[in-house]
């Protein structure tokens, strides 16, 4: 057992995979060496929450100099999003969390799925982006992503997301506003909910037939439900 323990600890032939880098005043990538380069072509995964980056460019520069990177969390940083972006280097990412990076509308989000088409996992709580949910083609944008987080981003409507072809998890809490879930969801099997605005059981009931695979459901506070 201590055997596995220390050679899990062992870095593979030096090479660091996964870096957290959180609240460190992280502005821009900066200059690289070729040891920099080196130590970043290895990277599959990044942590940059809660840093001063302040530009999607910044961002998909940095993903731009990780060829191997399939994981980022940006969360917490205040990023301006241009029209001249060129986000292409985004389109090898996996996963994308992007919680309270001040996305202003739904437009936004379609347009780093866009650039993103691999997106299997997708976080943009705490972004007030779903207020203009019904403009554009999620479907287009997302062709595979499996798992949303729309948390606290004043969504009142989810059934333009259920076009996403492969949905199977959508967490859409602190949403008070979402009174019921419309649409039909066939492939959804889990769905959080804690903190909506559900006011009757009819609602809860209904998502037996808006989304027959649902095994998981996350029914917390503030749904006041009556008979």
């Amino acid at each position: 057992g201590e055997l596995k323990v220390r050679a899990e600890q062992q870095l593979d032939e030096g090479a660091v995979d996964r870096v957290v880098l959180r609240c460190s005043g992280v502005a821009r990538l900066g200059a690289l060496d070729a040891t920099a380069t080196e130590h970043l072509s290895h990277l599959t995964v990044l942590d940059l929450q809660c840093n001063l980056l302040a530009a999607w460019a910044e961002v998909a520069t940095v993903v731009a100099a990780a060829p191997s990177l399939q994981k980022l969390d940006v969360s917490g940083n205040r990023l301006r999003l241009e029209e001249s972006d060129d986000l292409s280097p985004l389109s090898r990412l996996g996963h994308l969390a992007a919680n309270g990076v001040g996305l202003a509308k739904w437009a936004d989000v379609l347009r780093l799925g866009k650039a993103a088409p691999r997106l299997k996992v997708l976080h943009v709580a705490r972004n007030a982006v779903c207020g203009d949910l019904e403009e554009g083609d999620a479907a287009a944008a997302f062709p595979e992503l499996e798992r949303l987080d729309v948390a606290a981003t004043g969504l009142t409507d989810a059934a333009p997301l259920a076009d996403l072809p492969a949905l199977t998890e959508l967490h859409a809490t602190e949403n008070p506003g979402l009174a019921r879930l419309a649409g039909r969801f066939p492939t959804l099997d889990a769905f959080a909910c804690s903190g909506c605005g559900f006011e009757e059981w009819a609602s809860v009931d209904a998502l037996n037939a808006a989304c027959p695979l649902l095994k998981r459901l996350r029914f917390g506070r503030d749904n006041a439900l009556t008979a």
